[in-house]
């Protein structure tokens, strides 16, 4: 590329910030202003499972007939609610001890697959974040219903204010050593030590697994020595008075990603995510060069590198599904990579779009205010949400909500009102705050029904000094990339990218440019971008990775093909019309040349070995067939945008904790599937589905008022956002109150685990509002654990329940309550369950008499007792445990179009213990 090209860029990078915030902004800010924003989130994207299910087209349905006429009879406890073993001492009351009735659930965020998007409009979000100089004060919002539980506190819902309630603390506990302590004597500006001062580390007595000592055992020394840890954690520095970012910390991740590490570790080990599949005998694959890889785009001049290689994983994905065939991998085909003139057939999604609405509160529905917003002082316009980074799992948030995708075509990737030319691509900076998003969006291409989490290849660790320190690799991570990739398109990875060159050097610390190839053996590990993966070499030569500061003596021989977002020369040629011979004038475009041209394309190669490649992830999508998808409605609560490398949730040390969501039928509707979410591989989930009314709520257990009208096993291999069908469809009238009960478990050796067997506390898991704000008076600490930025949970009334083990027993309790449970409710918040539910519009059709289908089970529900009474049927139908199973040969390796065939494909999962956040941000300043 020479020396003259080399004086034309410079790269930064800002670990889990972009370099913009910086860039122009070395000024004083005392005052954060609220960014102002309110989304109308979404087109549809979610919906079909393929990981496991069958459904016989044969078995009866279950129809539901909702009665309102008034209970004449108390509600009879059931006994066939939970199928997990219990003890019996521990089986809650069901006895009500308030006669105040519970309020109604509120509505769920219910997306139709025929609504387009809406793009947000410009309006505040104050209630996403507090004010200054007060303690994380939530916004406005309903109270919580009275629960029967004596020995559980209640908690109003969260987003509603509670005044006071820390003011009497006792001061009883060694205080913390906080770096600038607050002199607030008010409750509103208290510091996170007073907060939590006088009160227990966990009032319930639970047996939650946080094992931060690392001596075995969880105990309330772990959760004091936490809150010391999360009180002066920093991703990076922040100068108040420059707006300087500073250098970056534990490795650039944000609290609640460090605190998934330390909670859940490295979990499970996985050989394979399909036995028929050697890969071992596949020494060079390219999915370019068989049309299953979008072309090469830029990012600049944001930070948004995990929206683009969400998308690029998204488009590759789409082409695979397209496909629908089992891979057959002709070698010949794969000799070299094709790197110029991919053919995107038509699939080209919207980066801007995932990366703008990622930051959007809630705009609608019941969970109005919840999400997360940029809190950076010196972050004054809308657009600078684009240099707050990002994680896959931002990605599953919205696309799991059928929220987040539109076209190119749609919402493009370019300043609102200014001509699309080189001539003002230059002048980018000057543009920074014309971004925006504001056309409503068509008809989704795609529905995403599945996201899943890969090993990570490096085993890496919070040492709790500043560092994520490398470990060692997991043996077997690299060939499940490889079936992923055969099988569903490409991986996207988070990793540390050198950018250490100067001008006149030919290489960097662990990068060589004239192999374009990167190897960091680094033992401190920092994650600053994102890429995707879009093939491998095996035979690829370790002394192409010679660089400036690696050992590469002892290096194996492969690396993996990566497609990055710092542009190409056939990106400027397509968006301005540039020449060839312009384009090698201007020295345009970065990474590997052409093998004809000799012009930049945008890949690198990237060791199989580097040490700091995390959480890699991928896609799998229900297309519409006939202009339907399989599904018309996906009933949600869970939008919290979740700062870490997989959905941070924790376990107990026990196979008993159920989370619950109750939904109310929008019309008359067919329930057809669920979500199912496994942090875990080889987790088994345990699927209950009632039908509750507000009444038999009032004591926070959906079961206890009548037995299911189904239950079902679904094993899951690789961990991740499963969507899995029933295994009898069941007919909702409008206004049907139902509850999806489930208790996913993994056989994970957790110790003091009886067998070794944990279950998921599925909720929205976020730090709690005081915690993001430890120092009243120091600004500086507002959102800095989490990279300055703010998270709001809601989760109101009759919404979600839980049910755990506690020092009293099972108890099914709200997630104010448990939340309460830990430091009165100053360390985290815990919102809605992440069970979702899947609708089709209409009736069942009724078989004709003489038919040979049986018919269906009809369930009358009294809607004031949700006492049932059963015409023909049982109103239990257990189902098959439904597995994941390897493809056999001549199957199709992804979902066909439409509904469910004969030779439904299975859905494979991916591995949520990856360990790193994949917000990463590398910006490419100044190339032109």
């Amino acid at each position: 590329m020479g020396g003259s090209m080399e004086k034309k860029w410079t790269l930064k990078v800002l670990d889990a910030k972009s370099a913009h915030r910086a860039w122009s902004k070395r000024r004083t800010l005392v005052a954060i202003v609220a960014a102002a924003i309110a989304a109308s989130v979404a087109a549809p994207a979610v919906a079909r499972a393929e990981e496991v299910q069958v459904l016989p087209a044969e078995q009866p349905a279950i129809e539901v007939v909702a009665q309102v006429a008034p209970p004449e009879a108390s509600p009879e406890p059931s006994t066939e609610a939970v199928v997990q073993e219990e003890p019996a001492e521990s089986l809650s009351d069901p006895t009500p001890t308030s006669s105040t009735p519970v309020e109604e659930a509120h509505d769920p965020s219910v997306v139709n697959q025929d609504e387009g998007a809406v793009a947000p409009s410009n309006e505040s979000q104050d209630e996403g974040a507090p004010a200054e100089g007060e303690a994380g004060k939530p916004g406005e919002g309903a109270t919580a219903a009275d629960e029967p539980q004596e020995a559980v506190p209640s908690q109003p819902a969260q987003g509603t204010e509670v005044a006071g309630s820390e003011a009497d603390a006792t001061k009883g506990e060694a205080p913390l050593s906080p770096s600038n302590p607050s002199a607030a004597a008010d409750p509103e500006g208290q510091s996170l030590e007073e907060a939590v001062t006088g009160k227990e580390a966990d009032s319930l007595g639970t047996k939650i697994v946080f094992d931060f000592n690392g001596d075995g055992k969880t105990d309330a020394q772990d959760w004091k020595d936490y809150l010391k840890w999360m009180a002066d954690y920093k991703a990076f520095d922040f100068d108040l008075e420059t707006g300087d970012l500073g250098d970056s910390h534990n490795g650039g991740i944000q609290i609640t990603g460090a605190t998934q590490i330390i909670a859940n570790g490295h979990g499970k080990r996985l050989d394979s995510i399909d036995t028929n599949l050697d890969v071992a005998k596949i020494t060079q694959y390219y999915l370019n060069n068989v049309g299953l890889a979008t072309s090469v785009k830029n990012q600049s001049p944001w930070g948004t590198c995990w929206s683009f290689a969400s998308i690029s994983a998204l488009e590759s994905a789409i082409l695979k599904a397209q496909t629908g065939a089992t891979p057959v991998v002709n070698p010949d085909d794969h000799v070299k990579p094709i790197l110029s003139g991919l053919d995107d057939k038509g699939v080209d999604l919207s980066e801007l779009y995932l990366a703008w609405m990622a930051y959007d509160l809630q705009s609608m529905g019941s969970q109005k205010g919840e999400g997360i917003i940029d809190v950076l002082p010196c972050d004054t316009n809308l657009s600078d949400r684009l240099n707050c980074g990002g994680w896959a799992t931002m990605a599953e948030t919205l696309f799991g909500s059928w929220q987040g995708m539109a076209t190119e075509a749609e919402q493009a990737y370019w300043p609102q009102g200014v001509p699309k030319t080189y001539e003002e691509f230059k002048k980018k900076y000057d543009h920074m705050g014309e971004w925006n998003v504001s056309k409503d969006n068509g008809a989704p291409s795609a529905h995403v029904d599945g996201v899943y989490y890969l090993p990570d290849p490096n085993v890496l660790a919070m040492d709790k000094k500043d560092h994520i320190v490398w470990k060692g690799y997991d043996p077997t991570a690299n060939d499940l990339i490889k079936q992923a990739i055969l099988k569903y398109g490409a991986v996207q990875i988070g990793y540390g990218a050198d950018t250490s060159r100067d001008p006149g050097k030919s290489n960097g610390d662990y990068f060589n440019y004239d192999s374009w190839a990167q190897y960091c053996d680094a033992t401190n590990i920092e994650i600053t971008h994102a890429v995707t993966i879009v093939g491998w070499d095996d035979n690829f030569d370790p002394n192409n990775f010679r660089a400036g500061k690696n050992d590469i003596s002892s290096l194996k021989p492969g690396a993996w093909l990566i497609k990055n977002s710092w542009g190409s020369a056939e990106w400027y040629m397509k968006n301005f019309g540039l020449s060839e011979d312009e384009v090698r004038a201007k020295h345009l475009g970065w990474g590997l040349p052409d093998p004809t041209t000799g012009l930049p394309t945008g890949y690198f190669w990237l060791s199989y070995y580097d040490h700091s490649i995390n959480s890699p992830s991928f896609f799998s999508v229900d297309l519409p067939k006939d202009g339907k998808f399989k599904y018309d409605n996906n009933y949600s609560y869970d939008h919290l945008i979740n700062e870490s490398q997989s959905p941070f949730v924790f376990k107990t040390a026990d196979g008993g904790t159920w989370v619950s969501n109750v939904f109310k039928a929008k019309g008359d509707e067919i329930l057809k599937a669920v979500s199912v979410h496994t942090s875990q591989p080889q987790s088994h989930a345990k699927i209950l589905v009632y039908l509750v009314n507000e009444d038999g709520l009032r004591d926070s257990d959906p079961t206890n008022d009548g037995g299911p009208v189904l239950s079902m096993d679904y094993d899951a291999l690789i961990a991740g956002m499963h969507t899995v069908d029933l295994i009898k469809p069941i007919q909702l009238k409008a206004g049907q109150l139902f509850a999806i009960v489930e208790n996913i478990t993994c056989q994970d050796g957790t110790p003091g685990a009886p067998d070794g067997v944990s279950s998921l506390i599925n909720l929205e898991t976020g730090m709690a509002q005081k915690a993001q704000f430890p120092y009243p008076d120091d600004l500086e600490s507002k959102g800095r654990a989490m990279g300055y930025l703010w998270t709001t949970v809601k989760a109101n009334p009759g919404e979600t329940f839980i049910k755990i083990l506690t020092k009293a027993g099972y108890r099914w309790i709200t997630p104010q309550q448990l939340s309460e449970a830990f430091f009165g409710g100053n360390v985290f918040e815990f919102g809605n369950a992440l069970v979702k539910a899947f609708t089709c519009n209409g009736l069942l059709p009724v078989p004709a008499n003489g038919g040979e289908e049986e018919p269906g089970i009809v369930v009358h529900v009294e809607e004031a007792s949700g006492k049932t009474s059963v015409e023909g049927a049982e109103p239990v139908a257990v189902a098959r445990t439904a597995s994941v199973r390897p493809v056999s040969d001549g199957e199709a390796a992804l979902p066909q179009t439409g509904d469910v065939t004969s030779n439904a494909p299975v859905a494979l999962g991916a591995l949520a213990t990856a360990l790193l956040s994949v917000g990463c941000l590398v910006r490419r300043r100044g190339q032109e």
